[in-house]
C-alpha cells in the first residue's frame, strides 16, 4: 500500500510539473487562449496565483519587455476575457 501511495504522489507531482512546463511554453495565442479572467476565481488566493502565474509566464517568454509592455498585455486580455 505504501509504495502504491509513493508512486501515486511521483505521478502527481510529475503531471503537474510537466501542466506547469507547458503554461510556460506557450506562445502569446495559446496564453490568451488559456487565460481566464479574475472574476471567474472562486478565491482571491485563485487570483492571485493567476496573477503570479501571467507574471512569471511574461518574463519566461518576454524578458525584454517593459512594465508597460507588461501592462498593456495584461489589459488586453483583460479586455478579450472580461
Amino acid at each position: 500500500m505504501k509504495r502504491i501511495l509513493t508512486l501515486l504522489f511521483v505521478v502527481i507531482l510529475f503531471s503537474s510539473c510537466f501542466h506547469e512546463r507547458s503554461v510556460m511554453d506557450m506562445n502569446d495565442e495559446q496564453f490568451t487562449e488559456y487565460f481566464k479572467c479574475p472574476g471567474s476565481y472562486a478565491t482571491e488566493e485563485e487570483r492571485l496565483a493567476a496573477v503570479l502565474k501571467c507574471v512569471e509566464w511574461a518574463q519566461n517568454n518576454h524578458p525584454d519587455w517593459t512594465v508597460r509592455q507588461f501592462i498593456t498585455f495584461r489589459i488586453n486580455l483583460l479586455e478579450k476575457k472580461g
